[in-house]
């Protein structure tokens, strides 16, 4: 039953870094391969995000494959379109305060370990705009927009800011 489970997660683990490589093959995203992370957790396959394509960041970050195609997805098929309709500027710029940290919720010495221990958060601040506009602390009106959408998982998005 182990070998089965191993397998059926690298079986996964293969189809999500072939997905980011058609990503980037389309100029979605731009990333590196990091590789395994020993740390209290370990961590296997990690990607650091660059880019995606023209919308930069604010700083690269370091995530699973699995929470890489998810962001890819929602900056390409919610964040960019939302800004354009909405906001009437094209998305520039995603500023963000990380991903990855190996920590229990809360910073508590004790409890279960947070989405950053495992590079599965991505913490969004703000959004820049071509024409300048620095708008959008998360939790404000493209947010809003956004997750009335129902474009978000639950992890993308949240108010920790």
């Amino acid at each position: 039953m182990k070998q089965l489970i191993v397998f059926t997660l690298l079986a996964l683990l293969a189809g999500c870094l072939a997905v980011q490589q058609q990503a980037e093959s389309a100029g979605y995203i731009s990333y590196t391969r990091h590789g395994n992370l020993q740390a209290q957790y370990p961590l296997v396959d990690l990607v650091r995000i660059t880019g995606f394509g023209e919308v930069k960041l604010s700083l690269s970050f370091l995530v699973s494959c699995a929470l890489a195609v998810s962001s890819t997805m929602l900056v390409t098929q919610a964040l960019k379109p939302l800004a354009q309709s909405e906001l009437a500027s094209p998305l520039a710029r995603i500023d963000h305060l990380g991903s990855y940290a190996c920590r229990n919720i809360y910073h508590r010495a004790e409890g279960r370990l947070s989405e950053q221990a495992t590079a599965e958060a991505w913490d969004l601040s703000s959004f820049r705009l071509q024409n300048g506009r620095h708008c959008c602390k998360v939790i404000d009106e493209l947010a809003f927009r956004v997750i009335e959408r129902s474009y978000l998982s639950k992890t993308l998005l949240t108010r920790r800011i």
